[in-house]
């Protein structure tokens, strides 16, 4: 797990710090995924809106889960960075969430907080990402990475029905998005 860590975690500060990708990788996106365009900066002002509608109507109860995943996968991605094994995650129907991990024996005090404090940035690191990716012109990159992270997840540490069934529907929406 500490490798798929490593893998997303490069890629998605890679991606926040406004790099432009190699021309080797951009080509096999382009035959992978082609057709990506940058989004008009007005639609994405329109989606920008569209999640402060969100944010401030109780529509936000529904899509709470997204921002839950992502915080448990920050502690998972964290846990596996640090040399632990994510155990799973466990997604509740109110919103919740657990992330276990089995930490190694000479894992101290600093390492357990670090994995403790990483859930809470994971949704902004996820956002700003997204955004330097949509900037970028990689929309449908982007999408494509973020459902088979959480694809990833699916398999690898999700392991309760609501867990597998909201992550399910955003990786099904994230491909059709794409």
């Amino acid at each position: 797990m500490w490798l798929v860590s490593t893998f997303i975690t490069v890629v998605v500060l890679y991606l926040a710090n406004g790099r432009q990708l190699p021309s080797s990788i951009l080509d096999q996106l382009e035959i992978l995924i082609p057709n990506d365009a940058v989004i008009p900066r007005r639609d994405l002002a329109v989606s920008f809106l569209a999640g402060v509608v969100v944010a401030g109507t109780p529509l936000h109860s529904l899509v709470r889960y997204l921002s839950t995943v992502v915080h448990e996968l920050g502690h998972a991605f964290a846990a596996g960075l640090l040399g632990g094994r994510p155990k799973q995650i466990t997604i509740a129907t109110n919103g919740s969430g657990l992330a276990t991990y089995h930490p190694p024996i000479t894992w101290g005090k600093l390492r357990a907080s670090i994995v403790s404090l990483a859930g809470y940035p994971a949704p902004s690191i996820a956002s700003i990402a997204a955004v330097q990716a949509v900037q970028a012109g990689h929309v449908k990159a982007w999408f494509v990475f973020s459902a088979g992270t959480l694809a990833l997840a699916i398999v690898m540490l999700i392991r309760n029905f609501w867990g597998f069934l909201w992550t399910g529907a955003v990786v099904v929406g994230s491909y059709f998005g794409a």
